[in-house]
């Protein structure tokens, strides 16, 4: 998730309040299948424009942005645009293996690819639906799409078909920014307001975590056996050893507009988490792992080391503009964000 494309999911969600799929709606009227996306447009500076996703697909590269657009590179220098059958706004894209990936986005968009991003077919679509933002593999043909105001949807088939899910989680109506798995199997998601969910079962059931922090979440990383890295607004870092180590709250007295950001090391223990000295105080949007550290990036095109083993972040530079996500091919970075894609190098952090 980032930070433009939360702008944007909350003013288009807005708009549309608390209203059915128009799967749902328009079978429960027995009106005509709902309207079908128009194709993204082939844009000759594609690779230059807002671009807010970025993944590898073995030792390819895949971008997603804005209109739709998806961009693919072998080599880290020659991007090219792919036909895709819907011009809404890409958030995310993730590979569950070299070949078969899903990309999600606002209108409730979901696209997935079984040739590593060459052609992309078009699984979902509600015009008046909230936007994804991230989706989330489960085991064999399993799956989960995430986002704005507690939207969870799930897939047995390989996202042939989608389902709603409700849940105690869910009527939070807080946004779902990002998913992970950690390395012990455990998933977790990090949202709104300081948002921290764990599932110990696949996603069958969510437990809510007391949390560190009453800002937003952006993303979410593993760390060694059953750790987790989280970060969010403001430049924002906290790390667990143990992500089963915490409390758990009580859903049903959870009120995140009365809770604080937990101040003292004492209080703070109590929760699990530590804090890491932030170098930044810009918001952070995307990051991947690099063994047991990560590089992680955000609004004015801050690039943040961090070894969460060791309790330390680094500000390793800057880039012309703010970045949204970042992947690593062989020994090189790549992020992107406003400025389209960029190049980092081999960062030495």
């Amino acid at each position: 998730m980032t930070f433009l494309a939360l702008a944007a999911a909350q003013e288009e969600a807005s708009t549309t309040g608390m209203k059915p799929d128009a799967e749902t709606a328009a079978a429960a009227a027995g009106s005509a299948a709902p309207a079908k996306p128009r194709a993204a447009m082939i844009a000759p500076l594609a690779a230059q424009s807002t671009l807010l996703g970025i993944a590898t697909a073995g030792q390819r590269l895949v971008a997603v942005g804005q209109r739709g657009h998806i961009l693919l590179s072998d080599d880290g220098s020659d991007w090219r645009q792919v036909e895709v059958p819907a011009n809404a706004m890409l958030n995310r894209v993730r590979f569950r293996d070299e070949k078969h990936g899903w990309a999600v986005g606002h209108d409730g968009t979901i696209l997935a690819t079984a040739d590593s991003g060459q052609t992309w077919q078009l699984q979902r679509f509600d015009p008046e639906g909230r936007p994804l933002y991230d989706v989330l593999f489960l085991d064999g043909a399993r799956l989960v799409a995430l986002g704005g105001y507690g939207t969870y949807l799930t897939s047995a088939d390989d996202g042939r078909t989608w389902e709603r899910r409700e849940s105690t989680l869910t009527e939070l109506g807080q946004h779902f920014n990002a998913a992970t798995r950690l390395n012990d199997g455990t998933l977790l998601i990090a949202g709104e307001r300081g948002l921290l969910a764990r599932s110990k079962d696949g996603g069958e059931t969510w437990q809510l975590l007391d949390s560190p922090y009453t800002g937003s979440f952006f993303g979410a990383l593993p760390v060694g056996d059953k750790g987790a890295l989280v970060f969010g607004l403001r430049g924002n870092l906290y790390a667990t050893a143990d992500i089963h180590a915490g409390k758990i709250l009580n859903m049903a007295e959870y009120d995140p507009f009365t809770r604080e950001t937990t101040p003292d090391d004492q209080a703070l223990a109590k929760t699990g988490w530590r804090p890491i000295a932030r170098p930044t105080t810009e918001g952070l949007f995307g990051g991947a792992n690099d063994g047991a550290r990560a590089l992680l990036v955000g609004v004015n095109g801050v690039i943040v080391a961090v070894d969460a083993v060791q309790g330390t972040a680094a500000l390793l530079k800057q880039a012309p503009e703010t970045l949204n996500d970042v992947a690593r091919r062989g020994s090189r970075w790549y992020a992107v964000g406003r400025r389209g894609v960029q190049d980092l190098g081999a960062l030495e952090h």
